[in-house]
């Protein structure tokens, strides 16, 4: 939609590829538009630029390219550099003579460029190719990843192999907006919504459970928007992959300089629709603040955000049962799941009960509950989000 393969005339487009790795994104892009475009791999690991070089010459030799004349000598990435080590040295890929790669770090690479993109540049490093981009007033495509590392307490591996150390470059929240309510250093609220945006499950993409944490999400890449937004001066819309179900980290942030010609208008001359990635958001909205309701209700309620109301009634059971019983000391099997040990937790805090996990290994994982003599009669009803169970 953004450019015709077979129109040879028009100015040749430069597009960087950042976190790139070994082009499953690039390579492709490259061979469709080789009469459009320049691609360019950012990456810091040397092996995977090898990689590369390696398939590209195999195109070559295929016969997908019949003019020598047009590419550069195979190489070799030197071997048993350090991590941290980069050598910043663009390089033609032989084989596939609009494609190049450059060994350094997102902020290194200094060459204009008209379109940035990023498949899951993990978490400060999707903001720096925001940045990037908007230094050039380059388009954007992202489709951010890790997330959760954006929490100031959690280390980042690109952090580390970009810069030696592990302190963070980007101070969150990035957007005035944001900065107003939110605080990374005077308190955890926005390492708390970072960390419960760090969440995707194949079963629950389009239901309306865990809606919460995916609007933690989107508060998150709004967040990222509104800085474009402040800083750039750039149009931007957070979208989707479609469907969903291509990746569980499928929210897509695309944005362009105001002033520019956007590459989106030819396929969304009304603008980008952008209503489905505001369901989530309602969803939770209707959740957090609509009147309770009653499970005792014919029909048995619905499903929760977090949980089902079955889910809800089968350890709330559980635990009267425990609380009546002569024993002390319960506990749930091993192989619950994270999502239904956090359920237990949570109705047992309700309950008035002591409540720890136990087992180090993911497998051997489990919730114990403990009680007094206070609580083995007339315990209270517990309310889990808007429904009480009684």
């Amino acid at each position: 939609a953004m450019m015709n393969p077979e129109d040879h005339n028009e100015k040749r487009v430069e597009i960087v590829d950042f976190g790139g790795g070994s082009g499953h994104l690039a390579i492709p892009m490259a061979l469709l538009f080789r009469h459009k475009c320049n691609v360019t791999i950012v990456d810091l690991k040397a092996s995977s630029l090898q990689l590369v070089h390696e398939k590209a010459s195999q195109l070559f030799i295929d016969g997908n390219y019949q003019n020598e004349d047009d590419f550069t000598q195979m190489f070799e990435y030197p071997k048993n550099k350090l991590v941290t080590e980069h050598d910043h040295i663009k390089r033609k890929c032989y084989g596939v003579p609009n494609l190049f790669t450059f060994h350094g770090s997102i902020d290194s690479y200094s060459e204009s460029f008209d379109i940035g993109i990023s498949l899951h540049a993990c978490g400060e490093a999707s903001d720096l190719v925001l940045r990037a981009c908007g230094e050039k007033s380059a388009c954007v495509v992202v489709a951010p990843c890790c997330v959760g590392k954006l929490n100031g307490k959690a280390h980042n591996p690109y952090v580390y192999h970009a810069t030696g150390g592990n302190q963070p470059t980007i101070t969150y929240p990035q957007s005035l907006a944001f900065s107003k309510i939110l605080s990374m250093d005077n308190d955890d609220s926005w390492n708390a919504l970072a960390k419960a945006a760090d969440y995707s499950d194949w079963d629950e993409m389009r239901s309306i459970r865990n809606a919460t944490r995916r609007t933690a999400k989107a508060l998150l890449e709004t967040d990222r928007i509104l800085f474009l937004k402040e800083k750039y001066h750039y149009e931007t819309a957070l979208t989707r992959m479609d469907p969903w179900e291509a990746s569980p980290k499928h929210d897509i942030i695309l944005a362009w300089p105001s002033e520019k010609w956007s590459p989106f208008q030819s396929e969304y001359p009304q603008g980008i629709p952008d209503s489905e990635c505001q369901a989530d958001i309602e969803q939770a909205r209707q959740f957090l603040l609509e009147t309770s309701i009653s499970i005792d209700n014919e029909g048995g309620g619905t499903d929760m955000v977090d949980w089902t109301l079955e889910e809800c009634r089968i350890v709330e059971q559980k635990l009267r049962n425990f609380i009546e019983s002569d024993d002390q000391v319960f506990s749930f099997p091993t192989g619950m799941g994270s999502r239904k040990r956090k359920l237990v937790h949570y109705i047992a805090q309700r309950m008035g009960l002591s409540h720890w996990g136990g087992g180090n290994k993911v497998a051997e994982k489990v919730v114990i509950v403990g009680k007094e003599d206070r609580f083995r009669h007339n315990t209270p009803a517990v309310q889990v989000g808007g429904a009480h169970i009684k």
